[in-house]
């Protein structure tokens, strides 16, 4: 009896799940996009506005990537093949936010958000569930730094 009762408390945590943790995710997700931050022009071509450009740009791709791996059914294979093109942008990026520029300092601080949200979503896709809640607030996080970036780099 407690073993049909475990089962079905599993099931309506698995359905639970799927109809309502990954769409409130992925709608806190969309509802901030990158793209409704990067939508508004960094003005310039300033190493700052350069390093605030690459690190939206970073931004918009990890989101779009957690955004797609996370559709039901899930495809962690999707986030695998991902994973290698967000570690070269992310590179990119930070030797781009070398300079001594306060929107350059404030973009960094938002790229190791990137990195140790990649890092965290890399462990949830590999099976470790644990993160899966903090997503949107990382990603609020980001990009509350990115848009501090872009008026900095004005």
């Amino acid at each position: 009896m407690i073993r049909v009762i475990q089962l079905l408390f599993l099931a309506l945590l698995l359905f639970f799940v799927l109809t309502e943790g990954i769409p409130y995710i992925r709608d806190r997700v969309e509802g901030i996009t990158p793209a409704k931050v990067s939508g508004r022009e960094i003005e310039g071509s300033s190493e700052s506005a350069t390093c605030v450009r690459l690190a939206h740009q970073v931004n918009a791709y990890v989101n779009q990537q957690v955004v797609a791996a996370s559709e039901p059914p899930g495809d962690p294979g999707l986030w695998g093949d991902s994973l290698g093109r967000i570690e070269n942008e992310l590179s990119e990026a930070e030797q781009a936010c070398s300079c001594p520029t306060q929107a350059c300092d404030t973009a960094r601080r938002a790229l190791r958000e990137i990195s140790a949200l990649t890092a965290n979503v890399d462990r949830l896709f590999g099976g470790d569930g644990s993160v899966a809640g903090a997503l949107a607030r990382r990603q609020e996080s980001i990009n509350a730094l990115l848009e501090q970036a872009r008026v900095l780099a004005r």
